[in-house]
């Protein structure tokens, strides 16, 4: 045992190194800029089948088609029923879920006028609130629940 690695001036073990000259017939390392050419199963793919194209339904009702390393979706606006369409970038993703969100269920428009609306809310919320409107004496009533 004590022939196999040696305690150095620290006590800690040398362990026997293996060479890659030693396993040279079983591990064939690849240089950082080769591993960087092989292909995913997702490049093969895309690689081997350059016009595929796959459609399917969302839950809203519309319509994505993908391609090309690309998804488009198509729909109607819930509010208008003006036609909305998002386009999204998949290439980059290569392993691992591709969903990148919900689809939009609102055009430009009426997405604006709802974020907007909001907003005006919560500034008249916050307007009452400060005038005391909004607040009201704490009554203690004895009972307990």
């Amino acid at each position: 045992m004590w022939a196999l690695h040696n305690i150095n001036e620290r006590n800690h073990m040398d362990y026997p190194r293996i060479t890659t000259e030693d396993r040279s017939h079983a591990v064939n390392p690849l240089s950082h800029k080769k591993a960087k050419t092989v292909d995913s199963k997702v490049d093969a793919y895309r690689r081997e089948n350059p016009d595929a194209f796959h459609t399917w339904t969302t839950k809203s009702g519309g319509c994505v088609i993908q391609f090309w390393g690309m998804r488009v979706y198509y729909g109607r606006c819930e509010e208008c029923s003006t036609l909305v369409t998002r386009r999204r970038n998949i290439s980059h993703k290569k392993e691992g879920p591709t969903n990148i969100g919900r689809w939009p269920k609102y055009c430009a428009g009426c997405n604006t006028r709802k974020h907007e609306a909001h907003n005006d809310a919560a500034r008249a919320r916050m307007r009452r609130l400060r005038a005391g409107g909004r607040q009201r004496p704490f009554e203690f009533s004895g009972k307990r629940s």
